[in-house]
């Protein structure tokens, strides 16, 4: 039971961190986006 729930919460926490990282690119991308734009609107 021990050795289940600590490979679940792992399992867990990496997915966690890769979703968390996969947001921060798409806000990246987004920011990138956004901000190009503005600039070539000038």
């Amino acid at each position: 039971m021990g050795i289940d729930s600590a490979y679940v919460g792992s399992a867990f926490g990496i997915v966690v961190i890769q979703w968390v990282d996969g947001i921060v690119q798409i806000m990246h991308h987004t920011y990138a986006i956004v901000h190009s734009s503005t600039i070539h609107k000038k």
